[in-house]
């Protein structure tokens, strides 16, 4: 009985914890993202072959999620079935190549983009001379990523 009031206080603790954190807004509600206007008449149509989807949901809509909020695009659809990706972009904000870089960078690069229709090894030639002539170097994009700590297990450890 004499250790009712702690437990009190540390629930009461609790609560307004969970209530404050759930009352903050997520990360992704903070982010803006600056979509700049895409010129109609310098949009491009490109499909891709995709390897190394293993989900709809994890794989396919993240692709999807991470190629729609990049400046540039207009729209695409991410197929998981099909293994496809047919993107709609402005060419003069972004290029094949910068798409390609971005699809492979996720997952730790577990994807493997090339042309519908050709080999992948023929494409990556084709995109390495092309930006090495172009552009001298090759995009390389990083995600960030964040963690929240678990604030029960926290608390726990402190009683």
């Amino acid at each position: 009985m004499k250790y009712l009031p702690n437990k009190i206080a540390l629930i009461a603790l609790m609560s307004s914890l969970i209530i404050s954190v759930s009352s903050c807004s997520s990360p992704e509600e903070d982010v803006v993202i600056d979509k700049t206007e895409i010129n109609t008449d310098r949009v491009v149509v490109a499909d891709y072959a995709i390897d190394g989807m293993v989900c709809a949901m994890g794989c396919a809509k993240t692709i999807q999620d991470e190629l729609s909020s990049t400046n540039g695009v207009a729209s695409c659809d991410v197929n998981y079935e099909e293994k496809t990706a047919h993107i709609e972009f402005d060419e003069s904000q972004l290029t094949e190549l910068e798409i390609i870089a971005l699809i492979e960078s996720l997952a730790d690069g577990k994807y493997k983009v090339s042309k519908k229709g050709a080999s992948t090894e023929d494409v990556e030639v084709e995109d390495l001379e092309e930006a090495e002539d172009s552009e001298g170097s090759i995009v390389e994009v990083s995600l960030p990523s964040f963690e929240m700590p678990n604030l029960f297990e926290l608390l726990f450890k402190q009683v």
